[in-house]
């Protein structure tokens, strides 16, 4: 420790004795003066952040936290907070840094800073992914709640794109098609920003439920987006059409050619472009007795090849 550190960490020394000092009851004070205690805090965080001394910070950042939080200072508390659950992530700490993020992000919710709110949750989820999916899938569920009151077209893509990440690595495939539902109706607030995207999230649900063999859910999903949008004349749809095919008879060669054929599937979200390449067709996954929307699937596609082909042969005779 150098000089100046030195000389910093005694001013920060000396600011915060005056905290302790207005946080304590005497005979003559029943109640903390948080205005006073929330003024010298905010002076003993800055000397011992330039003074390098962390655990003393740690110590001031919570108490500046509590003061501003009392005096209603919530942007302010929730600052200290944030930076104090930082130096507890630093320390591997995730339990208690997660606490702090939450407190964070309740008091940038009570300033009503909502992005802020959501960026503290991702951030907590982040951290937690790796140990903790299932409280990680929670927190970004939070945060992507806030976007159907408080809409923000950027920062919303990011949130979910990083919950369906989340979702599909730890094997959470019904919240991550749950997530990409829910993104749905507001991409489709701003479609001269997003039309695009809501098509590949169409696309990427249907994905997902051939990946974990629910070939059933993924025609009623097909079927039912058919008039959202633009879909059925996206090269999504065409893309779809074709798996969907390859599933429903059962054709390997057919799947891998459908999946060659459409660039489409290259600019999917990185996490369903891994599940693409793990797409097959065999025993494992399609044992294979029809069932009533496979059924009708299969009837309406025999149906319109047989209409097309009908076509071609009335234009040929008219040729002739």
């Amino acid at each position: 420790m150098n000089y100046k550190q030195f000389e910093n960490l005694e001013k920060g020394k000396q600011a915060y004795k005056k905290v302790k000092k207005y946080l304590d009851k005497t005979l003559f004070r029943w109640k903390p003066d948080y205005e006073q205690a929330a003024r010298f805090s905010r002076e003993a965080v800055k000397y011992f952040k330039m003074a390098g001394a962390h655990d003393m910070l740690m110590f001031a950042l919570k108490d500046s936290g509590d003061s501003h939080m009392h005096i209603q200072s919530y942007h302010t508390a929730a600052s200290e907070y944030e930076n104090l659950a930082k130096l507890y992530e630093d320390r591997n700490e995730i339990i208690k840094a997660s606490e702090y993020y939450r407190l964070a992000a309740d008091n940038y919710s009570l300033n009503e800073s909502y992005n802020k709110f959501c960026l503290v949750l991702t951030k907590s989820a982040n951290m937690l992914a790796e140990t903790f999916p299932e409280a990680a899938i929670k927190l970004l569920n939070e945060a992507c709640q806030i976007y159907k009151h408080d809409y923000d077209p950027e920062m919303h893509e990011a949130t979910y794109k990083k919950a369906v990440s989340i979702c599909i690595k730890h094997n959470k495939y019904e919240d991550a098609i749950k997530f990409m539902r829910d993104q749905i109706p507001l991409q489709m607030k701003r479609k001269d920003l997003f039309e695009i995207d809501v098509y590949r999230n169409i696309l990427s649900i249907i994905i997902v439920n051939l990946y974990t063999n629910h070939l059933d859910k993924a025609i009623i999903e097909h079927n039912k987006q058919q008039n959202t949008m633009s879909y059925k004349t996206s090269d999504e749809y065409y893309a779809a059409s074709d798996l969907l095919d390859a599933y429903v008879k059962g054709n390997s060669d057919d799947l891998i050619s459908s999946i060659e054929k459409h660039s489409t599937f290259k600019y999917l979200h990185t996490p369903i472009g891994r599940l693409i390449r793990l797409l097959k067709i065999g025993e494992d996954r399609l044992s294979y007795n029809k069932n009533k929307e496979q059924e009708i699937y299969f009837n309406q596609k025999t149906s319109s090849d047989d209409e097309s082909e009908d076509d071609e042969s009335e234009d040929d005779e008219d040729y002739c």
